[in-house]
């Protein structure tokens, strides 16, 4: 039996993995895993505190695992901001998937300008970051550990170059 894609994007708020995330799940058939959608079905007046945070990401994993079993490509959508998380992730489920972290590399000023300035959405998934918020996650955000393996690309890039980029990088 061969191993199902987990691709895990990583970058700062604002750096474009959700938008690259929609599009690249619907026309590649991966399953879109996205914290801001499991937060919300969870929580009805979220705070965004570290518990919650905990049970966000659980609850992700736990749908990342059934897709796995259900022989599905993933593509992991939050905001892993230290590369402990990140290789805790990638040592739980590097060997039941191909895992590989989608790193979007955006310069500071136009992902924060990008998150503060978000357009709410109707069913206010997306909404503009609050500024402070926003500010602490890009003071946090670390640089992608080498060791990892792992794709560089700019979210504010065109979307169709990416995509083949990440196609062609790992065969799919």
């Amino acid at each position: 039996m061969s191993l199902q894609y987990l691709l895990i994007l990583i970058g700062a708020p604002g750096s474009g993995k959700s938008y690259f995330a929609e599009r690249f799940s619907k026309n590649n058939n991966f399953e879109h895993i996205n914290s801001d959608q499991v937060r919300q079905k969870y929580f009805s007046n979220p705070r965004f505190s570290p518990s919650e945070k905990v049970k966000v990401y659980d609850k992700m994993f736990e749908i990342v695992e059934k897709s796995l079993v259900n022989n599905k490509n993933v593509i992991f959508d939050g905001n892993l901001v230290t590369n402990k998380v990140r290789n805790d992730i990638y040592e739980r489920f590097k060997t039941r998937s191909k895992v590989f972290f989608i790193y979007f590399n955006s310069t500071k000023e136009e992902a924060l300008q990008r998150a503060i300035n978000r357009t709410r959405t109707e069913d206010n998934l997306y909404k503009p970051m609050p500024e402070d918020r926003a500010k602490r996650m890009h003071d946090r955000f670390e640089e992608i550990d080498e060791k990892l393996p792992h794709i560089v690309i700019n979210g504010f890039d065109d979307y169709k170059m990416n995509e083949k980029l990440i196609l062609s990088k790992f065969n799919l």
